[in-house]
């Protein structure tokens, strides 16, 4: 038997490059380096909000303070200790403090007179029209600083946003802005 004209040209070897690849090309390679530069960037900015987190309390710890912890907290009697809170959710200081805070919190709220320094850590940190700090508010890595109350100390750190009037015992204007730092004696009235 004779082979048919159309058989010759499906069993007809098509060209074959000289040079096969073998493995991922260029392309892929480099989607890999980029996502693994991603990766390595997100793990590195988690450590350092986690060491941030962990040197506050260190340094609040080992000066003293006494530690008080939960999800919610709330104070309705005056704190009589110096005293780093940490709360995950909410934290509300009702009455004050007769020493020292530290607070890390997503939420925080104070009240009443705090005899001597507040240090913050969290989120957002609400000083009432009730509230006074008769020593300075250090704020660390806070989205929203709103002070209706009074801070009679510096207002110093890093924050977002911070809302209040704020009138300095000099002179010259406080440097609060939207974002940034400030490091000026301030003290900031009741609205």
């Amino acid at each position: 038997m004779g082979r048919s004209k159309y058989s010759d040209s499906m069993t007809s070897e098509s060209p074959v490059p000289d040079s096969k690849r073998s493995g991922p090309g260029t392309g892929c390679l480099l989607l890999a380096l980029l996502v693994l530069a991603g990766v390595i960037m997100f793990a590195y900015g988690l450590w350092q909000v986690w060491r941030t987190v962990a040197d506050f309390e260190d340094r609040y710890l080992e000066q003293g303070y006494v530690l008080q912890q939960g999800q919610d907290l709330t104070f309705e009697d005056p704190i009589e200790a110096d005293t780093y809170i940490y709360a995950r959710e909410r934290l509300h200081v009702m009455a004050g403090a007769d020493g020292n805070l530290a607070l890390s919190s997503h939420e925080a709220f104070i009240d009443g007179i705090v005899a001597g320094d507040v240090a913050f850590l969290g989120g957002e940190l609400t000083l009432e029209k009730t509230g006074i700090i008769q020593g300075n508010l250090n704020v660390t890595m806070a989205q929203h600083v709103i002070i209706r109350g009074t801070v009679e100390g510096e207002i110093s750190g890093t924050w977002t946003r911070i809302f209040g009037s704020v009138d300095t015992a000099d002179a010259s204007e406080p440097e609060i802005s939207s974002m940034g730092q400030h490091n000026a004696s301030t003290t900031v009235p009741a609205e």
